[in-house]
């Protein structure tokens, strides 16, 4: 008689599975992606599950670089090479496509609308080949900071609404405008089409406004490094959704850890790399927030922050 065992493949000679994971940005350039703060988040955590470049993970790193008008040929492109997952740094992508991915499992950063637009039946349950992050909650989250701005500089009667195209008419952006009139403020539109931020920079300086605040947004965070080198040469105070543009010069930020986000983003891949339906896997909500004051910046622009916001920062950078 046989032993037991004796046809198995010894354990050096089976062949790994090579998983290819695609990911795709909206507006960061291609050749900056491996050095950026979010897909850095998004690999490390792959790692960490076991999934690695080079040992059993292929990752195919690609970006519309603000043209969205690209997004069919380039989920075409993708579609070819078979990858066993896509992750899309923005629902939009998916709405201008639709059902462009086939069968190919896809992870995306989600808003509120992902029910309503059709991609997913449900946050708990969406039914689909498509599952993800929400990368916001109720709206009220930006007008929270709309108020924290208010708090470190009571003087800003007007204050300029940096936004890309139609945010000014979203839902956060009247939520943003209802916040404005509770609170003394006169808010002015500055808008941008395309990639041409500089149809905003124009608007602000024709405008000379108090203080800017910054729409969250994908298309703001592509542009965070001229946001803020932009207030800071004017010596704006500024409020962002995003900490990197604080990091950058911005006075201040509140919003989701995109970190955070990022690595359960990539968690979901990985359960679906495993073997998971993702219509079986719950559309996220955010849980982590970060509420940070740039203090350096705050001293340039001749602004004396309270201690009692230092307090509730969650992060002063000096």
């Amino acid at each position: 008689m046989l032993a037991a065992g004796a046809f198995a493949v010894p354990a050096h000679a089976q062949k790994t599975k090579i998983h290819r994971v695609a990911f795709i940005a909206t507006f960061t350039p291609v050749q900056e992606l491996p050095s950026n703060s979010a897909v850095r988040a998004f690999v490390g955590r792959l790692r960490e599950l076991g999934y690695v470049e080079g040992r059993n993970l292929v990752l195919d790193l690609r970006s519309l670089e603000g043209r969205y008008e690209r997004s069919s040929e380039l989920l075409a492109h993708i579609v070819r090479l078979k990858p066993d997952v896509i992750f899309s740094a923005s629902q939009v992508i998916l709405e201008r496509s639709p059902g462009a991915t086939g069968n190919i499992p896809v992870v995306t950063l989600a808003s509120w609308s992902i029910v309503e637009s059709g991609l997913a039946k449900s946050l708990a349950r969406p039914g689909g080949t498509i599952t993800g992050q929400l990368y916001d909650i109720e709206s009220g989250i930006e007008a929270k900071r709309l108020q924290l701005l208010r708090e470190l500089v009571p003087q800003a009667k007007r204050v300029a609404f940096l936004a890309h195209s139609g945010q000014w008419d979203d839902p956060d952006g009247k939520q943003v405008r209802a916040a404005a009139q509770r609170l003394g403020v006169t808010l002015v539109n500055a808008a941008y089409k395309g990639t041409d931020i500089q149809a905003a920079f124009a608007a602000i300086d024709r405008e000379a406004p108090d203080a800017v605040f910054v729409a969250a947004g994908p298309m703001n965070y592509g542009n965070r490094q001229k946001i803020s080198d932009f207030v800071s040469a004017r010596f704006l105070p500024c409020s962002a959704g995003i900490r990197e543009i604080a990091e950058y010069g911005c006075l201040m930020s509140y919003g989701v850890d995109v970190g955070d986000m990022m690595r359960r983003a990539a968690g979901s891949a990985a359960k679906i790399l495993a073997g998971a339906k993702p219509g079986d896997l719950p559309i996220e909500q955010p849980t982590k927030f970060d509420f940070v004051i740039n203090a350096k910046a705050a001293r340039a622009i001749g602004i004396t922050i309270p201690q009692s916001m230092l307090l509730r920062a969650d992060r002063v950078i000096e």
